[in-house]
């Protein structure tokens, strides 16, 4: 009989423990596409920046420019076209598809966030201002040589993104001073061609 009861004991606590790691990832996670979502992305950038304040006291920033990061920011191009010409569900794929198809050509200390719609944010933790800059353009490449599903109806017959991107040296930088800087670039790179890069 006791044995029944801490095996039973054992079996609802299993049950709890995964239900609360199915809860904790639902709570990080954007249920469509499985990358971070934007309550998660708000907290990791705070972190991070203060991260850079703790680094900064000890005046490790000086001896070493990895200890800071960058934010990459990145929206597809035309997708309200994309949407129009072959519906949601199509769209909700390409979404989920750009997600996959990003996160391979990540390193391993990004954060792939949706950041809303079908805007996307990387964070770059411990990265060079350099390290940024190749992933920002690696991201942007990668997702205009993929071959997505009815990509030829789109302008220029092939699907794309345009990146913003800004880099944090200080603490003193705010998390919203950031993302605007981010999503400035990101826009001005929609405004001057789409399909590229602007980091300033």
């Amino acid at each position: 009989m006791l044995i029944k009861d801490i095996t039973e004991q054992k079996k609802n606590l299993e049950e709890v423990i995964r239900l609360n790691e199915k809860l904790q990832s639902l709570a990080m996670k954007d249920w469509l596409t499985q990358s971070y979502n934007r309550y998660f992305f708000d907290e990791r950038l705070e972190q991070e920046i203060e991260r850079i304040g703790k680094l900064q006291a000890c005046g490790a920033e000086a001896k070493n420019s990895e200890y800071k990061f960058g934010l990459i920011m990145f929206d597809i191009d035309y997708f309200k076209m994309y949407n129009d010409l072959n519906g949601h569900q199509a769209g909700d794929e390409l979404l989920q598809t750009i997600v996959n198809v990003v996160k391979e050509v990540l390193f391993f200390n990004d954060i792939l966030c949706r950041y809303g719609g079908e805007e996307f944010a990387v964070i770059c933790c411990n990265t060079p201002v350099k390290g940024v800059e190749i992933a920002a353009e690696k991201i942007r490449k990668t997702v205009e040589e993929y071959e997505f599903k009815y990509q030829d109806a789109q302008p220029d017959g092939n699907l794309t993104i345009s990146v913003g991107a800004a880099y944090c040296e200080s603490s003193c930088l705010k998390k919203d001073d950031l993302i605007r800087k981010a999503d400035q670039n990101l826009y001005l790179a929609k405004n001057t061609g789409r399909n590229k890069v602007v980091f300033m």
